[in-house]
């Protein structure tokens, strides 16, 4: 669903969907995950599944808000319900451990208008619902959330070990439930100091740090 809005105060809220909003005017403070932010004109987000969020002091605020499930980009994704297992996926597959930050709940800046006419193009579709329109909304939803990511892409991270790889992998599968590392490197055969101080190196946290980031 694709809705072009003027929008007003929102309470804190979740669902059981992704929505992608750019804000095209105006501006708001975003309460998400307790935390307090200002987006405006040209900033866009994406909201994962059960985030709490809402608006309030909303001036002139008008956005573009895509909202959807996963199995709109693979039907195999039916029943995914985090945004890291989204954009790992067969027609995304982006490297999570490669990312600077973690992209879902987190407000990007469109510099150059680029996201914008994906938006654009997503909203038109979407409104004339001519043949083939799902396929190219997939396209373009698609290419929105490549390029977002790529953004916060680091290129050094592609020097990042592969056990600390793997264990970032286990921990965003895994961050409910209890996690050590004495665990982990024990099924990864290395020794509990090297993995450490590895794992701190590549990620510039220690593995607690880095879970309870993730957690957070």
């Amino acid at each position: 669903m694709i809705m072009n809005i003027n929008q007003l105060g929102v309470p804190t809220h979740n669902h059981d969907y992704y929505e992608l909003v750019y804000v095209l005017e105006g501006s708001a403070e975003q309460t998400l995950s307790g935390a307090n932010v200002t987006v405006s004109q040209g900033d866009y987000f994406v909201i994962d599944y059960n985030s709490c969020h809402g608006y309030s002091n909303c001036k002139d605020f008008r956005i573009i808000n895509c909202l959807f499930k996963p199995e709109f980009i693979d039907k195999t994704l039916k029943g995914c319900v985090r945004f890291a297992e989204l954009i790992t996926s067969y027609l995304i597959h982006f490297n999570y451990s490669i990312l600077s930050r973690i992209p879902a709940d987190n407000v990007f800046h469109d510099d150059t208008g680029d996201i914008l006419r994906l938006f654009e193009l997503l909203e038109s579709e979407y409104n004339s619902m001519r043949g083939g329109y799902i396929e190219l909304m997939r396209c373009y939803l698609i290419q929105i959330l490549v390029m977002s990511l790529r953004s916060i892409y680091t290129p050094d991270a592609e020097k990042t070990h592969p056990a600390t790889k793997g264990i970032i992998r286990y921990i965003d599968e895994h961050f409910a439930e209890r996690v050590t590392l004495s665990r982990l490197c024990s099924e990864l055969n290395f020794s509990l100091p090297y993995i450490s101080k590895r794992f701190k190196d590549d990620t510039g946290c220690t593995f607690q740090q880095y879970v309870q980031n993730v957690r957070i």
